[in-house]
């Protein structure tokens, strides 16, 4: 029994790896595994055997999986704390260049856009600033001149009486509204009526409405009764409303008066009551120009419920000029 076991053993040296220590210095990378990994096997093959090498080193080093248990460990937590925070501070790094470059184009911008406000303000200040000063001496110098004006309104010379009253409506001086009305009403140059009656409507004195009126109705001339029609709806007396209807519907009336008539209605009294119905029976009327008329200033107020309900019946008229014109002016507010 002895030799047999001493020949088992004998064998079982020869034929089964053992361990030893491995003390190269080019196991360097896995120093920090575990000490008992620190080790390789080497098998001795029984030089009987052809088949193989007489003495054959198959050393590998036997790398261990990276378990969460090995990468807290104590010999392979160092390791891993520092690479982490080695990529933490690289990070901490780039975010805060990166936040820092954001910063400052983010001021950046905002300065600049301050600025472009700043210069754009400035200019309308100037602008404004500009267009609103004025002199004490020019101050002077108009009242002196509207004085002046109103003595010239007696003038000999139309072109100086005319001239005059531009300057007047100009200021728009109400206190010499009272010294045009007289002016008008012994005034024979239709041309310098027609400037008169103008003024009146641009100053905007109401009291004007009742000359205004009687000139719209029975001045001579019938681009003064015109001119009367459209100051009159500057004023927005709603006492002229009648005379301004009449005049609308009057078929003896010249074409030019009776639209003048109708665009202050449109323009300044479409809202008051039975206008609507006044222009409606206009939009019927056998003077085509008068029609046409309309229609066209209807276009200012294409977007009101009246305005929407005047041109529907403007577009079935039988003129095609009428009709066309009216579909034009409801697909340009569409």
């Amino acid at each position: 029994m002895e030799k047999i076991r001493f020949i088992l053993d004998f064998f079982r040296m020869f034929l089964s790896p053992i361990r030893i220590k491995d003390e190269s210095t080019d196991k360097q990378p896995y120093k920090y595994y575990a000490q008992h990994n620190k080790s390789v096997s080497i098998h001795f093959y029984s030089p009987l055997s052809i088949n193989t090498p007489i003495a054959k080193n198959n050393a590998k080093a036997i790398i261990p999986n990276a378990t969460f248990q090995r990468l807290t460990s104590g010999e392979t937590k160092g390791v891993a704390i520092a690479t982490a925070k080695i990529i933490l501070l690289q990070s901490k790094i780039v975010f805060a260049k990166f936040l820092r470059c954001s910063l400052f184009n983010f001021i950046g911008s905002i300065i600049s856009q301050m600025k472009k406000f700043v210069k754009k303000f400035l200019l309308i200040l100037l602008l404004i600033t500009l267009s609103t000063y004025q002199p004490i001496y020019c101050l002077y110098a108009q009242q002196i001149d509207v004085k002046t004006k109103i003595k010239e309104l007696k003038s000999k010379d139309p072109k100086v009486r005319a001239q005059a009253v531009d300057v007047l409506e100009k200021h728009k001086k109400k206190e010499a509204v009272g010294e045009i009305v007289k002016a008008l009403k012994v005034e024979k140059d239709a041309t310098v009526r027609i400037h008169i009656v103008h003024s009146l409507g641009s100053i905007g004195d109401k009291t004007a409405t009742v000359d205004l009126i009687k000139t719209a109705k029975e001045d001579k001339s019938r681009d003064v009764r015109a001119i009367s029609c459209l100051s009159l709806g500057l004023l927005k007396d709603s006492s002229s409303l009648p005379t301004l209807k009449e005049i609308l519907l009057n078929e003896k009336e010249n074409e030019n008066v009776r639209v003048s008539a109708g665009s202050a209605l449109i323009l300044f009294f479409i809202e008051q009551p039975k206008v609507k119905e006044v222009l409606e029976v206009a939009l019927f009327s056998k003077n085509r120009l008068v029609k046409l008329g309309l229609v066209d200033n209807l276009r200012h107020i294409a977007r009101k419920i009246e305005g929407k309900y005047l041109l529907d019946i403007a577009k079935t008229d039988r003129d095609e000029e009428v009709k066309n014109l009216a579909m034009k002016i409801i697909q340009e507010n569409e």
